[in-house]
């Protein structure tokens, strides 16, 4: 392969990344490179060591890894997990080696940015209405809300998630050296020995931290990089132009997982607001008709499923009118 090959696939592959990323890209190419060569030694090792003690850095690594053991080249990679041991003297590899070596460095690392939909990644899945828990080999826990999409990575120790759908609830034990990092709707959450809830809606990403600490940034575009280290108590709106952050107390932010015991937990919600909820879980739909019943408010804890138990609301608490047809219930005066 010509050097204008490889520097063609480079170049494709950072201009992909954007910016930040393909920096970091080349970083890992000088690195990986002098890797596969016989002068590696201990000094190339530590520095590896030091590279990889950034988050992003070996979650990259991670990939890599990951895209190699699939490639059946993984190989390449071991020395992080042995003593470096003096090669055997040996002539230098042929021009054209090194020229295919660089190749298949590049695609791997071409391959790895597109790893998180790649059959190594488990998809997880639930219907309207279901929940499940998924228990990690290390005693993490995510459990999955209605309506969801989750891929997680089946190796072990890359600790990777992607909430393709909905919603789901993150009990993580913290592992400095494996951090676990959650994809979704182009941010990434990286935990740091937490409880969070990721819930994609349809404009924006909302992340709440109940315990612990979690940073939330923009995946992509270095450009548009944005990012926010959360505290408990604090929830983040992330849209595709900014990161909004509230605070209100743990206590009230749990009961945005009360969904987990089956109940809704509604604090001074608008009517409006709780059927948007409800409507989740459910595949007969609450409809609001009058303008004037959207704005009502109302305190209440209501099972999942309970759309009798809110229409019941309704005509006790409010005196309104219930309707059912064609699979809607719909709430008027």
């Amino acid at each position: 392969m010509s050097d204008k090959v490889t520097t063609d696939l480079e170049r494709e592959t950072r201009a992909a990344a954007g910016p930040a990323e393909a920096l970091r890209i080349e970083a890992a190419d000088r690195i990986l490179a002098r890797r596969l060569s016989p002068d590696w030694n201990e000094d190339d090792q530590r520095e590896l060591d030091a590279w990889l003690k950034d988050p992003a850095n070996r979650i990259a690594y991670l990939r890599l890894d990951a895209a190699w053991d699939r490639a059946g080249r993984l190989e390449a990679f071991r020395p992080l997990k042995r003593p470096v041991t003096a090669p055997a003297p040996q002539s230098r590899r042929p021009l054209i080696f090194k020229f295919a070596a660089a190749a298949v460095v590049v695609a791997a690392i071409v391959a790895s940015s597109v790893y998180l939909s790649q059959p190594s990644m488990r998809t997880y899945a639930t219907a309207v209405g279901e929940r499940q828990t998924i228990t990690l080999t290390d005693g993490s826990t995510i459990a999955l809300n209605t309506n969801s999409v989750l891929k997680l990575s089946a190796n072990a120790n890359a600790r990777m998630a992607v909430l393709e759908r909905g919603e789901a609830f993150f009990q993580i034990r913290h592992d400095a050296q494996h951090p676990f990092i959650v994809t979704a709707a182009g941010h990434r959450i990286t935990d740091l020995g937490t409880k969070f809830i990721v819930r994609e809606e349809t404009d924006a990403l909302k992340v709440t931290l109940i315990e612990g600490r979690a940073r939330i940034e923009t995946s992509g575009n270095a450009a548009k990089h944005r990012a926010a280290d959360l505290t408990p108590g604090e929830t983040v709106i992330a849209s595709a132009d900014a990161l909004k952050t509230t605070m209100r107390p743990v206590t009230k932010l749990k009961n945005e997982a009360s969904w987990q015991r089956g109940v809704l937990v509604f604090e001074n919600a608008t009517l409006a607001d709780a059927a948007r909820e409800l409507n989740r879980y459910n595949t007969q739909k609450l409809v609001i008709a009058d303008a004037s019943v959207a704005k009502l408010t109302f305190d209440a804890t209501i099972p999942t499923n309970g759309i009798q138990t809110f229409t019941r609301v309704a005509q006790q608490v409010f005196g309104l009118r219930i309707e059912r047809r064609d699979g809607e219930v719909i709430v008027s005066r």
